[in-house]
């Protein structure tokens, strides 16, 4: 674990206790690897977390900025930009969410075969 938290493998040695080149054996088990890929992603959802939870009081910051009389003109100029960039982003991601449910439904339909109606009753 603390080599997935940035630790060197000399410093992840001595906190387990072994040598160096016994940590380095054990990078190449399956099971070792996949813990570690399991610590990065854990770690990186709970930055992404972080983000989400701050990116209001960001947008504030960034829309006072923006709109104060106060701040430069390179300065709002930036954080126009990236305001626009922010809102261009969100709406490209909401419209690829809608066109990826509509080819799932379709991947779906497809994998579920013809649709075979009776009528010889």
């Amino acid at each position: 674990m603390l080599r997935a938290s940035g630790a060197t493998w000399q410093e992840s040695a001595d906190a387990a206790g072994c040598h160096i080149r016994t940590l380095r054996k054990y990078r190449d088990y399956p099971e070792c690897k996949e813990y570690l890929k399991d610590i990065r992603k854990e770690q990186r959802q709970t930055a992404m977390s972080k983000i989400a939870n701050a990116l209001p009081a960001v947008a504030d910051s960034l829309l006072k900025v923006a709109l104060s009389e106060k701040t430069r003109d390179y300065a709002k100029v930036s954080a126009c930009a990236e305001l626009f960039k922010i809102y261009k982003e969100h709406c490209t991601d909401e419209d690829l969410r809608e066109k990826m449910e509509v080819f799932q439904e379709q991947l779906a339909s497809l994998e579920r075969g013809p649709t075979v109606i009776d009528i010889s009753s």
